[in-house]
């Protein structure tokens, strides 16, 4: 008999919360912290409240509205140490699984295709292993492997919008 383990459970699965502190004029956040809302064009940085340092963990992140349909958000992790530079992640030391092609990583130094496009109402999975340092995507249950292999020690949840009235929401 074979016995399927998870990678992570779903008992894993981590509620961050948005970031008030320092928040760009242009992103409204819902009361309980878990909806971003993009007010007008152009990139912003919303990042999440927790970092993390140690253990394994999931962030899903469900995009609810993207009006142009025009790859307007980035989702992935940034050093937590530069969360609240005003820049955005992915000119930062960020780590992002982007829509862009059929799916692309990027972080500061490069980007390569990885994983697959993404549209409304997908649900992105952000998976880091922090004992291994290493971190993977997922698109609605379908895992993408390893993406990144040497994020920082400490790491928060980061999430670039675009365009006026693109809405995403941490989910469990």
């Amino acid at each position: 008999m074979f016995f399927f383990k998870p990678q992570v459970s779903e008992a894993d699965l981590d509620l961050d919360h948005f970031e008030q502190e320092d928040l760009s004029n242009d992103l409204f956040l819902s009361k309980d912290l878990r909806t971003c809302k993009k007010r007008n064009n152009g990139w912003s940085t919303v990042y999440g409240q927790r970092i993390y340092s140690e253990g394994t963990h999931v962030i899903k992140i469900k995009i609810k509205e993207d009006k142009k349909m025009t790859y307007g958000q980035t989702f992935g992790v940034v050093n937590a140490f530069q969360k609240h530079l005003k820049t955005t992640f992915r000119h930062s030391e960020g780590y992002s699984y982007i829509p862009w092609g059929n799916g692309r990583k990027s972080n500061s130094s490069s980007e390569k295709p990885y994983g697959q496009t993404f549209k409304k109402w997908d649900v992105i999975g952000v998976h880091l292993d922090m004992d291994m340092k290493t971190l993977s995507f997922s698109k609605n249950g379908k895992n993408f492997g390893i993406a990144y292999s040497d994020i920082p020690e400490k790491v928060c949840l980061a999430v670039d919008l675009q365009w006026d009235g693109t809405k995403v929401s941490i989910v469990c």
